[in-house]
């Protein structure tokens, strides 16, 4: 038994009721089941196909194709055929009703009929009536069992006919028990969805205690997540939802973790594996997770250098190791312990920084260099890099050596040179300079923190961003707030943590943006021993007689041969800040050379491998820019020390004046320093007098003092015209250079009448030296 419904619509006639009804039917009905031809792969020829309705209920039809009614809705055109239909499959909890619009399509009539199962529920027909769409609906249908629902053509005499979008209810749903439905796990929470609306929770972990901070909304339940609970783990869920229906459920899964710095180390790296000493031919980069969670490797990139390359999925457990190959895999090696990645490219023999990164993060790096090997026999091929210490993240040369196993190396496994004994390091900077205005470069002599380096102290300026340079943890750009003005120099503090041991540092260092050395004579050579009487041997001393800041390892010495330069070094391996009016010993020993300097705290001492070779009776040497150009040189005889001397060896030759030309005899003496051979960092025994300059502009009137030794004391007397003194005041500058105001010699708290004035200076120099020079000043 069953009621239906058929309303009927002229194209042209629809007035706003029926148009409200249509709404009704068709949008404002709940928990109703549509077949929508719009989402169907009907086409414009008759065919047999099949699609979905939505509640995935599949649909067959056979000798159909596209249409739309006269309502400009999408529908079905069942075509003049007998076998036209379109057929559901068993719809489980059967039909409550059911309802379309239909149209005849072209200008014959038309009949179909509507089954359930094998029953016809009613006859659908058409006569004339092209253009014009009625609407079906049962009202009501006994069909609570499964069924099939079918429209079908009455026979093969009947017109088109145009079906439009089918809906219908069920006519009972199953109550659905209260149950986990889903769950989901991320780097913070686990989700877990419940099939009805909560009423109380609690969960618990493996050893049977509650989880805190958990909180539920409707159905769904969040649970926070400690980063240490990783790998296999189990959660009970006792949950409750309104009608006191209580459930009690595990919830099984794997946790990796999110990788942070050194988590995961870089442990072993064979970057010259030929000729071979018994592992494969094949370079390689070994892994090692030292957290105490699995790690999935998909998440990270290997840089080689300016290269970075995707890792694969691979789980990498606490304490274990992977060794990347740079080249195809081969059959021998065990999966668990070893990837391939082909595209690699070669290591550099010589060395290269190696990382691995998250997103804009740095997990590890390290700037391996052959020197590392320990060994000269080993760093020629065949011999893999291992780490000393895998607690130690500075990644420094005295954590890293030759492997000892007799193949060569240990890859996937625990390094030969291995020893758990920690040691204690202390970061220092290494070089510090200002690349541009609002950029300072930083060098660091092992891997920091960037993000607790955020926390630097900078003179009058505040840290915007630091960024890594070359994946590096030991090399960044610091990006600043304001800029910097050049020729003046700033400093840099921090007092804290930025390493991996956690050991505090307190920095106070000074830097300056470097100026290009071009200028001839700009830094001069001061002192030279070629004839040395000790084990540490020759010096050279330098003296920057500039008011600007240069970098010392842009600076090469070097000898002059017949037709070219012949041993040529640079004067420093990295960055290195010199300070105007300030000296610079070279030599192969700079501990010996500094421990018995008065000028210690002053001047640098950069020590080489290498010096060019100074012959005893004469010689030459010459200082080169990075450009090749001269900045000074000088040719050396016996004869240029005193000729009272029974001995030369031992003795340094002086300069006399910084301004005078090198090659003049004249201008170079022996030693005689208080007694002493030499004066390594100081002003020499034979310097000329302090040059005291005089300035006047509109507003003021500046006095500098320029000296190549320490100045201890100045006094300056002011005097009037008749010659009576007016003030008198003294200074203790205790550096080589100073200056200062005529205005602030005089007494503030008097007026001066315009007149003439005689400003009379005297000084002492810390070697007991004194000099003086008398000034006249004219007051407008």
């Amino acid at each position: 038994m069953y009621y239906a419904t058929k309303i009927h619509f002229k194209t042209m006639k629809c007035n706003g009721i029926l148009l409200c009804l249509y709404i009704f039917f068709y949008v404002s009905a709940t928990g109703q089941i549509t077949l929508d031809f719009n989402n169907s792969p009907l086409t414009s020829s008759y065919e047999a196909n099949y699609t979905y309705d939505s509640d995935s209920a599949q649909w067959h039809y056979s000798k159909a194709k596209s249409g739309t009614l006269s309502t400009n809705s999408p529908a079905i055109c069942l075509g003049k055929y007998a076998e036209a239909h379109i057929t559901s499959d068993t719809l489980v909890y059967g039909i409550s009703s059911l309802s379309f619009f239909y149209e005849q399509a072209y200008s014959s009539n038309c009949e179909a009929y509507i089954f359930v199962n094998d029953s016809c529920l009613d006859t659908i027909a058409t006569n004339n009536n092209q253009g014009t769409a009625f609407l079906y609906t049962s009202e009501q249908i006994y069909t609570y069992d499964s069924c099939i629902v079918s429209i079908k053509q009455s026979s093969g005499s009947s017109g088109q006919i145009l079906i439009g979008n089918i809906t219908y209810t069920k006519a009972w749903e199953p109550k659905i028990p209260f149950s986990l439905t889903s769950f989901s796990v991320s780097d913070t929470y686990i989700i877990a969805v419940f099939s009805d609306s909560i009423y109380s929770h609690s969960v618990y972990n493996l050893t049977g205690k509650i989880i805190e901070h958990t909180r539920a909304t409707n159905d769904t339940i969040m649970c926070p997540l400690s980063p240490t609970l990783c790998g296999n783990q189990n959660l009970q869920f006792r949950v409750a939802n309104i009608a006191s229906e209580q459930i009690d459920t595990n919830i099984h899964f794997f946790r990796t973790l999110k990788p942070e710095l050194h988590k995961i180390i870089i442990t072993e790296i064979m970057c010259d594996p030929s000729p071979t000493i018994g592992l494969a031919e094949k370079e390689y980069i070994e892994l090692y997770n030292r957290s105490n969670c699995p790690i999935n490797l998909n998440s990270l990139k290997l840089a080689v250098n300016e290269s970075t390359y995707h890792l694969p999925d691979f789980i990498l457990n606490p304490e274990h190791h992977v060794c990347i190959y740079t080249s195809e895999f081969f059959t021998l090696e065990n999966s668990n312990v070893f990837l391939s990645i082909p595209s690699i490219r070669a290591l550099n023999n010589d060395g290269a920084t190696i990382a691995l990164l998250h997103g804009d993060s740095i997990i590890s790096s390290v700037l391996y260099s052959k020197s590392w090997y320990q060994s000269t026999f080993k760093e020629t091929g065949g011999w893999s890099l291992e780490k000393i210490q895998y607690d130690d993240c500075s990644e420094t040369a005295a954590n890293w050596k030759a492997s000892q196993d007799y193949s060569g190396g240990t890859p996937g496994y625990i390094n030969s040179v291995f020893n758990s004994e920690s040691s204690v390091q202390y970061p220092q900077i290494i070089s510090l300079k200002l690349n541009t205005d609002t950029c300072l470069q930083i060098q660091v002599s092992e891997n920091c923190n960037p993000e607790l380096l955020q926390f630097c102290i900078l003179e009058n300026n505040s840290i915007t961003h630091i960024q890594s340079i070359n994946h590096s943890l030991q090399q960044f750009n610091i990006f600043l707030e304001k800029p910097y003005s050049p020729q003046k120099e700033y400093s840099l503090q921090y007092s804290g943590i930025v390493n991996h041991n956690k050991i505090p540092v307190n920095w106070d260092y000074s830097f300056a943006m470097f100026n290009s050395l071009l200028e001839r004579n700009a830094i001069v050579i001061s002192e030279i021993v070629y004839n040395p009487d000790t084990e540490p041997g020759e010096f050279i001393e330098l003296y920057n007689r500039s008011s600007y800041y240069y970098d010392l390892s842009e600076i090469f010495i070097a000898r002059i041969t017949t037709s070219d330069y012949s041993q040529i070094y640079p004067l420093a391996e990295r960055p290195t800040l010199i300070k105007p009016h300030s000296f610079i010993v070279i030599s192969t020993d700079s501990l010996y050379w500094k421990s018995i300097s008065n000028c210690k705290s002053t001047a640098i001492f950069s020590e080489l491998t290498n010096l060019p070779s100074f012959p005893n009776t004469e010689g030459n040497c010459v200082i080169l820019n990075k450009w090749g150009e001269v900045i000074d040189s000088i040719w050396y005889t016996e004869s240029m020390h005193n000729p009272d001397l029974l001995s030369t060896k031992g003795i340094s030759l002086e300069r006399i004046s910084y301004a005078n030309q090198m090659y003049s005899k004249t201008n170079w003496e022996s030693a005689n320093y208080f007694g002493e051979k030499y004066s390594p960092g100081c002003a020499n025994s034979h310097g000329e007098e302090p040059r005291i300059h005089l300035q006047k502009n509109n507003t003021d009137t500046k006095f500098s003092i320029h000296s190549h030794t320490n100045i201890s004391t100045i006094t300056i007397s002011t005097y009037n015209c008749l010659g009576i003194l007016l003030t008198k005041k003294t200074i203790h500058p205790h550096s080589s250079f100073t200056e200062f105001s005529w205005n602030d010699s005089i007494d503030t708290n008097k007026k001066y009448n315009q007149g003439i004035y005689f400003t009379h200076i005297t000084g002492i120099l810390s070697n007991a030296k004194t000099f003086e020079k008398t000034f006249r000043i004219i007051e407008d």
